[in-house]
């Protein structure tokens, strides 16, 4: 009905015939009464419901209505769309279409309970969630979701409603400025890189050069000899934190409690601060506390970023530590990714420094970016940082102010308590050994210098070129080996492969795994036995013999006990 003309009156009239005895009408009875009210009601439902409709059909989101039996009622244009569903055929069913929705991966299939519009159906209000729907013939179009349930006034349940918006574009966008933004970072790496290598390589070569020509002159070379082996340090502590960015430090990984493992800390982290910067620490326990991860790497995160808090409070000021524990009900973004929902405890590192503006937090965590100057500062630190964190699927927020100090928290995932860990018999042994040492690598210059150096301190090597010759080697040994000593990489399998194929040999001896890697899946049983352990490259003749010594020394190494159960 059209919109009545302002003015315009509205009238109902009804007629009704009076009869004579014969049945002829001898006059008539007619009421009249004005219904400008009713027709102008009418009128303005009528356009309210053209509007709604309009609105309903033209909206971009996809709009998605059902009963509360689950039956769709009502799907949107836009709904009908991204569904491939035909405006005048058969209305789709709940259960047709939950086979196509997958994961924000893209791959895995949610579960009929996962879906928004059947938690909304259970009475959950969901708030927005990224899904995939993935229907045959069509490409994949990822949809922010939420949905809630549609209630009378009186409280029965109506339905619900889900309403979701197509993200795919944004998403396709964002991909392309974080792989611009990770070119940038590679480049920058590798310039960095460059830069600090092409310095320590012209070093080296000068004092090859130097040390040279004292040898031919009859001179003694020996300070020339220290300042390569100063050199190399450096590339080796350069190498690992390059290492930790890019998430492959071998990991010690164990079970720990993080409250605890912040208070024997304190005393360290105390030793990097001036006098006049105070420090305040929060390490409460609770069973919401453990986390799995290195407690090396962590204690070298931590450092670098009391180092950064230190430096940013050049007059004095106040660092806090903060131990704490948090439930994800939602996916959180911070700045290099997204955790997922879930239990984490974090460790925050509070300072009331000097703080940094939008410009510096976008480059923050870029390697070889640094707000000091390349005399102090190589950018490295917070890009560890990073890498470590990573590494366990954590990640890092961080707020700051200029003039008002920065915050950064560590987001860990958190562990339930472990139970304590038993080494099946004889799987591994440590104590005193005094058979030979069978040195498995694939580099041939390696092996002659590693097997050089340990026969130099009287102990008998077998050298093996991989894991089938390692075989041979201990099979033709004239007694029992004393120690593995294994490379991580090799062309036909790794150091686990030589560890376990020796055990089913029947070989019981301590393993030294030498490696720069942490992608070769390691048993948890072996990482808690006081028989096993990594020595990271590059590492000196020193360090390798301490390690040694540490595994076959007959008590066992320093703190072997606590090594096969949960660690306070």
């Amino acid at each position: 009905m059209p919109t009545p003309a302002a003015g315009l009156r509205h009238f109902e009239s009804h007629a009704e015939p009076e009869r004579a005895d014969d049945g002829q009408v001898r006059s008539a009875l007619v009421a009249v009464v004005e219904v400008t009210a009713e027709a102008e009601a009418e009128a303005r439902l009528a356009q309210e419901r053209e509007v709604l409709s309009a609105t309903f059909e033209q909206m971009d989101e996809e709009v998605v209505i059902c009963d509360a039996d689950g039956r769709i009622l009502l799907l949107n244009d836009t709904a009908r769309r991204l569904h491939a569903v035909d405006a005048a055929g058969t209305q789709p069913t709940l259960e047709e279409e939950d086979a196509w929705f997958r994961q924000r991966d893209g791959v895995t299939p949610m579960a009929p309970e996962e879906l928004p519009l059947r938690r909304a159906l259970a009475g959950e209000s969901v708030p927005p969630l990224e899904v995939v729907l993935a229907k045959p013939g069509r490409s994949p179009r990822r949809l922010l979701a939420r949905a809630r349930q549609l209630r009378r006034p009186d409280g029965a349940v109506l339905g619900a409603v889900l309403v979701a918006r197509d993200v795919t574009g944004e998403r396709a966008l964002e991909e392309k400025l974080q792989r611009a933004q990770r070119l940038e970072s590679a480049g920058r790496l590798a310039a960095g890189v460059s830069h600090e290598f092409n310095s320590l390589f012209t070093a080296v070569q000068f004092a090859v050069e130097l040390a040279d020509e004292d040898l031919r002159a009859g001179r003694d070379a020996r300070w020339h000899l220290q300042e390569i082996g100063e050199v190399m340090q450096r590339a080796q502590h350069l190498t690992a934190e390059l290492a930790s960015f890019c998430r492959g430090l071998p990991s010690a990984a164990r079970p720990f409690r993080l409250g605890a493992w912040l208070a024997q800390a304190e005393k360290a982290v105390r030793r990097l601060l001036p006098p006049a910067v105070r420090l305040e620490v929060e390490a409460t326990t609770e069973d919401a506390d453990w986390v799995r991860m290195d407690p090396v790497q962590l204690e070298h995160a931590l450092h670098h970023l009391v180092e950064n808090a230190r430096d940013a409070m050049p007059g004095g000021g106040t660092l806090a530590l903060r131990r704490g524990a948090v439930q994800l009900e939602q996916p959180l973004t911070h700045p290099t990714g997204t955790l997922p929902a879930g239990r984490y405890a974090t460790l925050e590192v509070a300072d009331t420094g000097v703080g940094m503006d939008e410009a510096t937090l976008r480059h923050l965590f870029e390697p070889f970016f640094s707000t000091k100057p390349w005399v102090t500062g190589r950018g490295l630190g917070l890009s560890t940082v990073h890498g470590i964190v990573g590494q366990v699927g954590g990640g890092i927020t961080v707020e700051s102010t200029p003039g008002r100090g920065t915050r950064l928290t560590l987001y860990l995932p958190g562990v339930e308590r472990p139970a304590a860990v038993s080494i099946p018999p004889g799987a591994l042994a440590a104590g005193h050994r005094k058979g030979p040492i069978l040195l498995v690598d694939d580099d041939e210059s390696l092996l002659r210098v590693v097997a050089r150096g340990l026969e130099r301190e009287g102990r008998t090597v077998l050298r093996a070129g991989g894991v089938a010759e390692a075989l041979v080697q201990a099979v033709a040994a004239s007694e029992p080996i004393g120690l593995i000593l294994t490379d991580m990489h090799m062309p036909d399998g790794s150091g686990m492969d030589v560890v376990q194929r020796l055990m089913e040999s029947g070989v019981r001896a301590p393993v030294l795994v030498m490696t720069g890697y942490a992608d070769v899946d390691v048993p948890a049983e072996w990482l808690g036995s006081p028989g096993f352990r990594f020595l990271t490259k590059p590492f000196t003749l020193l360090e390798l013999s301490s390690a040694i010594d540490a595994l076959c020394a007959p008590e066992g190494p320093p703190g072997a006990g606590a090594g096969t159960g949960p660690s306070d």
